[in-house]
């Protein structure tokens, strides 16, 4: 079946009520649906960049072909002019033609020179115009930061390599399905006991983080996602950034947000397009 208009709305952040619901629980039980996603995003963030370097070339060979008929144009015209006129009048023409090019432009460099103190003050005043214009339409497309936590936070949704330690890890299976049962408070402990074994301390680490948000403990949530981030290149790296400058937008900590949403927008992650998104809307 093909989701590829279901999933650019739900990039772009367009999916609402009922049917995010529908679509958030459809992740949570599909995995064919999810794998699907997280391919589409990949394919998403590659077919931005493409489409990046492309139009950049396609705008130098457009310049060069306009060029070129401009060329082309000018030949034409010169040799429909040549033909038109007697070899021997040919001098004269030009000269006259230049004189009176000439005089046309001592005659404007005069009147440009008698009306350059109205024109500046003209200008400067369209110049200003212009400027608050445009930062008053930039402002009004800004949101806070509370809006934009709104707008793109999904509660965490398990990845192949969560569900491949499930089928390892009995303790690790039990604290995700009671963190996903909604009981918060007990997986929250169950997560700490987990982060002592050395295999699962980096994904045990990361749910506690998440395992706060949904609780709204965001400063706690802030010191478990900055703890994930502590053990380096790891299959939760980008998922707790992301996670974690969604936590500083929740707590309306702009510096730190952006800090993170930078980071993610500069690489190539599944969050890449949304950071700069954000980004652009970060006042």
């Amino acid at each position: 079946m093909d989701y590829t208009e279901l999933f650019d709305r739900y990039i772009d952040g367009r999916l609402e009520g009922r049917e995010l619901d529908d679509f958030k629980k459809k992740l949570g039980t599909d995995i064919e649906f999810r794998r699907n996603l997280e391919m589409y995003i990949r394919l998403h963030n590659a077919a931005e960049d493409v489409i990046s370097d492309r139009e950049s070339s396609d705008t130098e060979i457009q310049v060069d072909k306009e060029t070129d008929q401009l060329s082309l144009k000018d030949i034409a015209k010169y040799g429909k002019e040549k033909r038109g006129i007697p070899d021997e009048k040919t001098t004269t023409f030009r000269e006259a033609l230049q004189l009176a090019e000439k005089e046309s432009l001592n005659n404007r460099i005069r009147t440009m020179k008698k009306n350059l103190p109205v024109q500046f003050a003209v200008a400067a005043i369209v110049i200003v115009a212009l400027l608050f214009t445009v930062f008053i339409l930039l402002q009004r497309n800004k949101l806070s930061n509370t809006d934009l936590f709104a707008k793109y936070y999904d509660p965490y949704v398990e990845s192949d390599e969560v569900i491949e330690i499930t089928r390892s890890s009995d303790n690790f299976y039990y604290a995700l399905k009671v963190f996903k049962a909604g009981d918060y408070a007990r997986a929250a402990v169950l997560f700490v006991q987990l982060s002592d074994s050395a295999k699962l301390k980096v994904y045990a680490t990361f749910y506690s983080g998440i395992n706060y948000m949904q609780m709204a403990r965001w400063e706690e949530a802030v010191t478990k996602l900055q703890d994930a981030l502590a053990f380096g290149e790891t299959q939760v790296e980008s998922l707790a950034r992301w996670y974690l400058g969604l936590c500083f937008l929740r707590i309306d900590d702009s510096k730190s947000a952006r800090e993170q949403f930078e980071i993610l927008a500069s690489g190539k992650n599944e969050f890449t397009a949304r950071s700069r998104r954000i980004l652009r809307l970060m006042h």
